[in-house]
């Protein structure tokens, strides 16, 4: 027997069961009904680099953290500036890259331990700057670093690359911000061309050649513009029935302004001299008879027993504004005294 409370509740139920079904909606089998629950699934973002100071005495005051560029192909570095004037594609960021190369193949990656700090380098003139990394483990460490370099040179982005190329374009909010650049700068530099492998801001910067090559490009780079000439090789044998390339083997060389009598009535030369053997200088004909002779660091490289020369003025018109940069453009009363070559290509 049932208890007359158990009764009276089961009776309850099933008339509330009763009531529900008489109103319950059919639906046909095409229909499903499902109970969906969704989880809140938190994602772990890792922080992005934030770039804060491009000045190292200012590391410490901004909170600067270490940015780890370490083994990535590329890092997206956020900077917390914009300004009006010079407006980025990529927005308020900038994207570094381990290969200059952006049609590579094989992508290139910034070496391990690559750990530090973005700082701007002023350079003489101003144009010769730019945006270096720091190798180092904090900011107490900063002078005993040593800046990156790849396989391609010393990362650097110039204002020619700042004004110019939109990964960079980022970079200008803190340069102008903290002083370290003039808007004009960034203007002139977004007017000129050049690319990245030889520019010259002087007539004196190093560079790098192989004595097997055929000649270099070098451009020539003022606040007025770029002037690009392709010099040939001062170890290259001329003579008609000697081989052309006497040597092989690569060196860091620079010019130089003669100062030699012999050249004074011809307008200011360039002298070639060898810094660094990079790789050996190794003759390749036998019994050559060293018309050429083989570079050697520290001397001027020579051609049958004088130093090799270059005069400006043959070709006026493409390196007189860096003549006039470093005040070597002859005067008027200079010009009345020298010798003036016909110009050639």
């Amino acid at each position: 027997m049932l208890s007359s409370s158990f009764a009276l509740h089961l009776t309850t139920n099933l008339r509330q069961t009763a009531r529900t079904s008489a109103h319950a909606r059919v639906l046909p089998h095409t229909c499903t009904w499902a109970k969906v629950s969704t989880l809140n699934v938190k994602k772990k973002v890792k922080a992005k680099a934030i770039l804060r100071t491009l000045r190292p005495d200012r590391i410490v005051e901004t909170g600067q953290e270490i940015i780890d560029l370490s083994g990535k192909c590329a890092k997206t570095v956020r900077v917390p500036l914009t300004h009006p004037r010079w407006p980025s594609a990529l927005g308020p960021r900038v994207l570094l890259q381990a290969s200059a190369d952006l049609v590579r193949t094989t992508k290139e990656r910034f070496p391990d331990d690559t750990r530090g700090f973005f700082y701007y380098h002023r350079g003489v003139p101003a144009l010769a700057g730019g945006v270096r990394f720091r190798v180092c483990d904090d900011a107490a460490g900063f002078d005993a670093g040593r800046d990156l370099e790849l396989r391609s040179g010393l990362w650097q982005a110039q204002p020619l690359d700042v004004a110019r190329v939109a990964k960079f374009r980022g970079f200008i909010p803190l340069l102008l911000q903290e002083r370290l650049v003039d808007e004009d700068l960034l203007a002139d530099a977004a007017k000129i061309k050049a690319k990245k492998r030889y520019r010259f801001y002087s007539f004196s910067d190093p560079f790098l050649f192989s004595a097997k090559s055929d000649g270099f490009r070098l451009h020539f780079i003022t606040r007025k513009g770029s002037n690009e000439h392709r010099f040939t090789n001062p170890l290259e044998d001329t003579r008609d029935d000697k081989p052309a390339f006497p040597y092989t083997g690569r060196l860091w060389a620079c010019f130089e302004i003669s100062k030699m009598p012999e050249h004074a009535k011809k307008g200011p030369c360039l002298l070639l001299r060898c810094l660094e053997i990079v790789q050996p200088i190794e003759c390749v004909v036998p019994g050559y008879d060293g018309h050429v002779y083989p570079p050697s660091p520290g001397e001027y490289v020579m051609r049958n027993g004088r130093p090799w020369y270059h005069r400006l003025l043959r070709q006026e018109e493409k390196f007189r504004d860096m003549m006039e940069q470093e005040g070597i453009y002859p005067s008027a009363e200079e010009c009345a005294l020298i010798v003036i070559p016909r110009p050639t290509a």
